[in-house]
């Protein structure tokens, strides 16, 4: 008996010993503090507030755009926040009619004392009520502001709450099964709310520098008809809130101007070949050029196709009231579409035909006869024409918008400087000025010679925006920098002191050597025949990774090639590891014949129905290359075949000619190699 009273008495003590590890346990989760979901069956698209742990306010409404498990997603403003479902509680929840008394309830045993507690409404705002008689900030807390980067909210940017009365006018009986238009009406109702509460008075400074261009700024919204104020109660169910407004500024020369910006993210370029064919037909066929600017061209688009409110500036503001726009203002997503939509409609009324290959080019033929070419660059015109073609523009064009300046002969356009000499036939491109205004990024004497040296953060901002300047000057009227400007671009995502010092070297030799500019001559019969030239080049991996640099050179010149005007250049790596000099020569041929293809079809809309003949004249100073194409061989690299084939395919039906020349004499040398001389290039430019 006595071992089996010692085995009973262990198994009573093991049994005690788990019994009160367990009892423990119970204890444990009793004391810790739980709660309960404020808001059930969260989903994307649902209006909620939501809180942080380290911060007592509520913030919001905010949108849900995503769960994980116990997690919540929301999206306030451009922010996305992550919270836990206990610290989100959706906005229909927190708004309902229903006020259920709240006395006896325990959020812990959830116990509901009336009826209405059993609708899952009611028992949310149960528990947000428990929150508030706990010290957690009322409902009045819940501030419709905007997170900062810090994720707090500044006391001046809190929006002043609305009181009892406003709340029980938004409220909006709300089923599980809620559509998205009552979702959007509970959204509006809360935009509404906070800006009849708004107390905001401002008094606009005359001491202000920019106080009249602001004035002026309004003047131009108000006389193009662009808003119209609306109380907030007018406001129509629309996908988004007012969009806010904010003040660019900006002084030049001493000119100052300001502009109001709506802030589109809560809510057709010119291209150069263009507008150098533009300059080149004006100086052959003895046009006057002219300029045109158009004052707040956004302003003057077409009438706005959507519904948008936006804020007045704080100048402005007036207490409940918002504007609802009219026309598109700078800063929406469609402005400069609808900009373009009346402009169309402008050009249509003169009789203008839009080119085929750029939307931005205009035309008009008139007896089978090119009578006049207009490009534009979003509130930029430069037109040429004959009289009856200038008459067309003053009458149904120029007549239509505000202009605020026009020029002609000589003019600024776009940073170029135009000038044209009406007795010597010929048009000048230039930009002087804005070399100039090129400024070397000073360096350390300690770090000059550290050529691995990575750059700090401070010349790091301005070697970014001292390439982004060299790039539009190669691009506008400096090819022979193009290559060093490649090049530059391609260490953006790593400089260092050895960049640095190359464009310090670069800026300096535009500054102190004389530019020879762009000069568009007089081409002799050019309804009879013209030539397109062009000057392809290769560097066979002179590049990093053994890369290889391609370029070319497109001139539009006379069926005599005696007058040529540079009309395209390009200067880029090839996209592929070449595994010879063909191989590259060929890449850089083959992409000059495309884009002289390009050109050719444009100059055939614009010539009209004159069918003047326009040849492809193809230089190389590669011999290999020309002896391939003249041959039926097969290059080695299989690769090389298509690209080759397709060349011969068009020397076979006469729509280019290739022919050799010395490297001594190929302008487009410099487009390739650090080391080559531009003077060559120069000579061209200066060939009358």
């Amino acid at each position: 008996m006595s071992p089996q009273v010692k085995l009973l008495q262990e198994t009573l003590w093991l049994y005690t010993e788990n019994e009160m590890e367990t009892a423990s346990k119970i204890k444990q989760a009793i004391k810790a503090q739980t709660r309960d979901v404020y808001s059930e069956n969260i989903k994307s698209s649902d209006l909620v507030y939501y809180k942080r742990n380290d911060c007592k306010r509520w913030k919001g409404p905010a949108t849900v755009i995503g769960t994980e498990g116990k997690l919540v997603f929301v999206r306030h403003g451009g922010y996305v926040v992550r919270c836990h479902r206990v610290h989100v509680i959706k906005v229909n929840d927190l708004y309902t009619k229903d006020k259920p008394d709240i006395s006896g309830h325990d959020p812990l045993t959830h116990e509901t004392p009336t009826d209405n507690c059993k609708n899952a409404f009611n028992t949310a705002r149960l528990m947000m009520s428990n929150d508030i008689a706990n010290g957690l900030p009322p409902k009045e807390t819940l501030c419709p502001a905007s997170p900062q980067r810090n994720g707090m909210i500044e006391e001046s940017q809190v929006i002043e709450p609305c009181d009892q009365e406003a709340i029980q006018s938004t409220d909006v009986d709300l089923e599980d099964n809620q559509t998205l238009d009552v979702r959007k009406e509970q959204k509006l109702c809360e935009v509404k709310s906070r800006l009849e509460n708004k107390k905001l008075e401002v008094t606009v400074k005359q001491k202000d520098p920019f106080y009249i261009e602001k004035l002026k700024e309004i003047d131009n919204w108000k006389k193009n008809g662009v808003f119209e104020e609306v109380n907030v109660n007018e406001m129509e169910m629309n996908d988004n809130c007012p969009v806010t407004t904010r003040w660019v500024m900006s002084e030049s020369g001493g000119k100052k101007k300001a502009r109001l910006v709506a802030r589109g993210f809560e809510e057709a370029p010119l291209k150069s070949k263009s507008l150098r064919l533009l300059f080149s037909i004006a100086a052959s066929k003895d046009w006057p050029l002219k300029s045109v600017d158009i004052a707040s061209a956004f302003l003057q688009g077409k009438p706005i196709e959507r519904t948008v409110y936006v804020l007045p500036p704080k100048e402005f503001y007036k207490p409940g009231v918002v504007w609802k726009l009219h026309k598109c203002v700078y800063g929406l997503s469609d402005a400069a579409r609808m900009w373009y939509s009346n402009v169309r409609e402008q050009t249509n009324k003169a009789g203008l035909t839009k080119g085929l290959y750029d939307d931005a080019l205009f035309f008009s033929v008139n007896n089978d006869m090119l009578s006049g070419m207009m490009t534009v660059h979003v509130d930029d015109f430069v037109f040429a024409g004959t009289q009856l073609f200038q008459d067309k523009i003053k009458e149904h064009l120029l007549d239509g918008f505000e202009v605020k300046s026009e020029e002609s002969s000589v003019f600024d356009y776009l940073g170029l400087e135009v000038s044209q000499d009406l007795t010597l036939h010929e048009i000048s491109v230039g930009q002087e000025k804005y070399i100039q205004e090129l400024k070397p990024i000073t360096i350390d004497k300690a770090r000059k010679n550290n050529k691995t040296s990575p750059l700090t953060s401070s010349e790091y901002v301005q070697y970014r925006k001292g390439v982004g300047q060299l790039l539009w000057l190669s691009i506008q009227s400096r090819p022979d920098i193009s290559f060093t400007v490649c090049q530059l671009s391609n260490h953006l995502k790593e400089p260092n002191i050895d960049d640095l010092n190359w464009y310090n070297k670069t800026v300096k030799q535009l500054k102190t050597e004389d530019s020879v500019p762009l000069v568009f001559n007089k081409i002799p019969d050019l309804d009879k025949g013209m030539k397109l030239l062009t000057y392809s080049d290769a560097s066979f991996g002179n590049l990093a990774n053994n890369g290889s640099q391609c370029g070319y050179l497109i001139f539009l010149a006379d069926a005599n090639e005696t007058v040529k005007n540079l009309i395209s250049w390009k200067s880029v790596r090839l996209e592929r590891v070449c595994s010879s000099t063909l191989t590259a020569e060929s890449l850089a041929l083959f992409k000059a014949v495309d884009h002289a293809m390009l050109i050719q079809q444009i100059l055939k809309q614009l010539m009209g129905s004159v069918n003047a003949e326009i040849k492809i004249h193809c230089y190389v100073d590669n011999k290999g290359l020309l002896e391939l194409i003249n041959k039926t061989k097969d290059p080695t690299e299989k690769r090389l075949i298509t690209t080759m084939a397709s060349i011969r395919e068009s020397v076979d039906r006469q729509e280019i000619e290739v022919s050799f020349i010395p490297t001594k004499k190929m302008p487009a040398d410099v487009l390739t190699k650090k080391s080559a001389s531009g003077l060559v290039l120069k000579s061209y430019l200066e060939m009358e």
